[in-house]
C-alpha cells in the first residue's frame, strides 16, 4: 500500500532502529545506510533516557532474534508462554554475544492476556518472573469501561501484591 516492498521490512526495521540511535546520541549525526542517507543533521530535543529510550523488538524467527540480539535492549514477546520463552531468549542471547554484546544486556519481556480468574493470574505472572521476564504488557477485556476499571483495579488489588 505503501510502495514499500514487504521482503524489506526487516533490513528497514534494523536501519530505522540505527538510524535513531545515532540521532539520539549524536551531537549532529551522519548516517550512510541503505535506505537512508542523511549528513551532519541538528536533532533536538535528545531524549531524556541515556543513551536513549529502550528498544524492545519483537519478533518470533530467526531474523527478529539476530535483530534483537544486535540491536536491541529486549525482546518483547508476543503471546508466548512461559515455557517457550527460555530456549528462545537463549538464542537471543547467543545473537547478542555473537554482535559482540553482553547478552545480559538485552531484557525480556511480554505481552500476553490476562487471565481473568485472579489466581491463575498469579500463577502465569509468577511463571512469567520465573522465565527471566522483566515486564509484562497485559492485555485486560472489558465489556465497558465501569467494568474495565473494576478489572484493572482487581488486578492492582489482588494480582499486583502477589506477584511485584
Amino acid at each position: 500500500m505503501l510502495g514499500v516492498p514487504f521482503e524489506h521490512r526487516g533490513s528497514r526495521l534494523s536501519e530505522y532502529i540505527q538510524l535513531l540511535k545515532a540521532l539520539w546520541t549524536e551531537q549532529n549525526p551522519s548516517f550512510h545506510g541503505r535506505f537512508w542517507q542523511i549528513e551532519d543533521v541538528a536533532f533536538s530535543p535528545k531524549p531524556v533516557q541515556k543513551p536513549h529510550p529502550p528498544i524492545w523488538i519483537g519478533g518470533d524467527g530467526e531474523a527478529a532474534f539476530r535483530r534483537v540480539g544486535r540491536l536491541g535492549d529486549a525482546w518483547h514477546a508476543a503471546f508466548s508462554r512461559p515455557e517457550q520463552l527460555p530456549d528462545k531468549y537463549a538464542r537471543i542471547q547467543n545473537h547478542a554475544r555473537e554482535a559482540g554484546r553482553d547478552p545480559q544486556s538485552v531484557g525480556l519481556t511480554v505481552r500476553a492476556s490476562a487471565p481473568t480468574d485472579t489466581p491463575q493470574a498469579i500463577e502465569r505472572l509468577r511463571a512469567y518472573a520465573a522465565a527471566g521476564v522483566s515486564h509484562v504488557a497485559l492485555e485486560l477485556w472489558a465489556n465497558s469501561l465501569d467494568d474495565f476499571r473494576a478489572v484493572v483495579q482487581r488486578y492492582a488489588r489482588e494480582v499486583r501484591p502477589e506477584v511485584a
